[in-house]
C-alpha cells in the first residue's frame, strides 16, 4: 500500500519533461502520454520510396487500389547480377488492419543463373522478410500506446524466419540452438517534418543464446540492426523507417501531388 501511495504522490510532484530523449534521433519528439488513434491507410495518398545498399537499391511504392487494397510493388537492382520484382496486394478490413499478402517475385532475363539459384533457397525467408518491412503490419488497425511492448506475435515471426534461415546451413543451425529473441516496440511521441505530423516509434530486438560467444556476437547485432525507428505520417497512414547503414528517401503523395518528401537520415542515426 505504501508503494503504491509513493508512486501516486511521485505522479503529482514531477514535472515531465514534455520532450522524449533519444541519443540516436536527430529531431526532437513531442513526448507522448496519451493513446494514439487507430492508425489506418487513407486512400487519397500513396508513398514511394528510393534506397541504396553495398550490393544493391531499391524502389519500392504503395497505394490503395479499388478502396479495399494496398498494394505494393519493388525493383531491385542487383547491378550485374539482373534486377527482381516483387507485388504484394493486401486486403485491408473496416478497422484499417492489413490481412498478408502473397507475394509475387519476377526475375529479369539477365539474372545472372547461379545468384538466382542461391537467392531461390532463400526466397521463402526474402518473401516473409519484405512483406512485413514494406508494409509494417503490425501498427495498422489498432492503436498506439505510450509505453515499451513487447510484441510476442512479431517476436516469435521474427525467431521462427531466423531459424528457418539458419536451417540451410550446419554452422548456423547450431547457432540457432537456445536461441531466443524479443521484439519491444515503443511509441514515443510526436514530431513535425516539414509542416507534417508523424507517430515516432521506436523498435528494438533483444537477443539471448546459452552460448557465451554467440551472444557476444548477439549484443554487436543489437547495437547495428537490432534497433529502428518508423515515423507514421498521421493523416496518410504510411510509414518511414530509420535504420543504422540503410538509408531511404520517400516521397508521400496526396490525390497524385507530392506532399513531403523524407530522408530517413535526416531524422536518425
Amino acid at each position: 500500500m505504501k508503494k503504491i501511495l509513493g508512486i501516486v504522490v511521485l505522479g503529482l510532484l514531477l514535472n515531465p519533461s514534455s520532450f522524449a530523449e533519444e541519443p540516436d534521433l536527430n529531431i526532437s519528439v513531442k513526448k507522448a502520454f496519451e493513446e494514439t488513434d487507430i492508425i489506418k491507410i487513407d486512400e487519397n495518398y500513396s508513398i514511394k520510396c528510393e534506397a541504396d545498399a553495398d550490393d544493391y537499391n531499391m524502389i519500392f511504392s504503395s497505394k490503395v487500389v479499388n478502396s479495399k487494397v494496398l498494394r505494393s510493388e519493388g525493383v531491385f537492382n542487383f547491378g550485374d547480377d539482373g534486377s527482381m520484382y516483387l507485388k504484394i496486394d493486401a486486403k485491408i478490413n473496416s478497422k484499417g488492419k492489413l490481412t498478408k499478402g502473397k507475394v509475387k517475385i519476377n526475375y529479369s532475363p539477365d539474372m545472372d543463373k547461379d545468384f538466382k539459384k542461391e537467392f531461390k533457397n532463400f526466397e521463402p525467408f526474402f518473401k516473409e522478410m519484405v512483406s512485413d518491412s514494406f508494409l509494417s503490419l503490425s501498427i495498422y488497425g489498432k492503436t498506439l500506446l505510450p509505453i515499451k511492448i513487447e510484441d510476442k506475435k512479431q517476436s516469435k515471426k521474427i525467431l521462427n524466419m531466423l531459424k528457418k534461415l539458419f536451417a540451410t546451413d550446419k554452422e548456423l543451425k547450431k547457432f540457432s540452438q537456445g536461441l531466443k529473441l524479443y521484439s519491444y516496440d515503443h511509441y514515443l511521441g510526436t514530431t513535425l517534418i516539414d509542416e507534417e505530423n508523424f507517430y515516432v516509434v521506436k523498435t528494438f530486438n533483444s537477443f539471448e543464446s546459452p552460448n557465451e560467444e554467440i551472444n557476444e556476437f548477439l549484443e554487436e547485432m543489437e547495437e547495428s540492426e537490432g534497433l529502428f525507428y518508423t515515423f507514421i505520417h498521421i493523416n496518410s497512414g504510411f510509414a518511414i523507417q530509420a535504420q543504422q547503414e540503410f538509408d531511404t528517401i520517400c516521397t508521400i503523395n496526396v490525390q497524385g501531388k507530392e506532399l513531403i518528401k523524407v530522408d530517413s537520415s535526416d531524422l536518425a542515426f
